[in-house]
């Protein structure tokens, strides 16, 4: 008589299920440019053609929201599963011309920073959004910062960067080209800025705690690309070189945890790298079928990529795997039990 018993229960069982599971979904576009999730049922996605989706299921179904007049989706920022969610949007500027704010779910949208509205500020150069409260906006003309979701703004001051990045409400980061400004008082001082390698421009960086942080910097010759990532340890006092990649230009980072991290780039490739030990190695993965230009998580645990198809992923800490396709479980299992001279394995 076969006995079969759980992991648990003194016997053994294997999951051979895949990790990153593509998605069949009923949204009429493909080549998708950005993925946001609220919380494991609530997403937003934005397609090539500047339409924004939204769905209620995980990525199954997909409804188009109406956007802004005039304006076109550039960036998906901080969402909660309140309703409430910002974008980036405009008719042109790689960052953003306007920020919007909805507080329904994207049904509807107002205008919660124009630079217009301000003296000589006239162009943004960098949007952090914390929570649905804290808002920071970078300009030419200064830094600006909002704790009541937009209603109301307070100029900090002017960085000598261009990008913005926090980790908190006082612990952050401005980069300009290859330079990496820190500041620990909420953008009102920034230290001297650290350099990264000689003709390599920051692309993008991301934390994973007021501590920890990765950045990527790249640069395009003809004939050639290169990549380098960095880390820090210490809220962007110092930073450390991870790796240099050679002949590849990556510019978007997702930081799942400190430890799970992905690089790819936003425009569009078959290859991405990750690293699973805080950026110690970085390794090729290319299981995707055609391009990944977004990859968002909600938890440790819960993540959707996109770019030519939509996947989705419950196991972070199992990321990398050898199949991408649809998920298969077998269990080995062994008897008898007790066993004599030999056992019988069967799956």
């Amino acid at each position: 008589m076969k006995l079969l018993f759980s992991l648990l229960l003194l016997s053994i069982c294997v999951n051979l299920n895949a990790q990153w599971i593509k998605l069949k979904h009923n949204c009429p576009d493909s080549n998708f440019t950005e993925v946001q999730f609220a919380d494991r049922a609530t997403g937003y996605l934005v397609a090539e053609k500047n339409r924004l989706y939204k769905t209620l299921d995980s990525g199954k179904t997909w409804t188009q929201l109406t956007l802004p007049e005039n304006s076109q989706v550039v960036k998906l920022f901080h969402f909660s599963s309140n309703g409430t969610g910002f974008i980036g949007a405009g008719p042109w500027t790689p960052v953003a011309a306007e920020v919007f704010k909805t507080t329904d779910g994207g049904q509807s949208w107002q205008s919660v920073f124009n630079p217009e509205n301000f003296q000589r500020d006239n162009f943004i150069t960098g949007i952090d959004i914390l929570s649905d409260s804290v808002l920071f906006v970078n300009s030419f003309d200064s830094l600006r910062k909002s704790s009541d979701g937009g209603e109301t703004w307070v100029t900090i001051g002017k960085t000598l960067g261009r990008k913005i990045y926090f980790a908190n409400e006082n612990i952050g980061i401005s980069t300009k080209n290859r330079d990496i400004f820190s500041t620990s008082d909420g953008g009102k001082t920034f230290s001297p800025p650290f350099q990264m390698a000689s003709n390599y421009q920051i692309m993008d960086l991301s934390f994973a705690n007021e501590e920890f942080a990765i950045a990527v910097a790249s640069f395009s010759i003809p004939g050639g690309n290169s990549s380098v990532i960095y880390k820090t340890n210490d809220g962007g006092v110092t930073w450390d070189l991870s790796q240099l990649i050679s002949s590849e230009y990556f510019d978007e980072l997702c930081l799942v945890n400190k430890e799970v991290s992905f690089m790819y780039a936003s425009y569009g490739y078959e290859k991405l790298y990750y690293t699973k030990n805080a950026g110690k190695f970085w390794e090729t993965y290319n299981e995707f079928e055609g391009k990944i230009s977004s990859i968002d998580f909600v938890d440790s645990q819960h993540g959707w990529a996109v770019g030519t198809h939509i996947y989705k992923t419950k196991n972070a800490a199992g990321l990398i795997k050898n199949s991408v396709s649809n998920p298969i479980e077998k269990s080995l299992c062994f008897y008898p039990n007790p066993a004599n001279n030999h056992i019988n394995l069967e799956f």
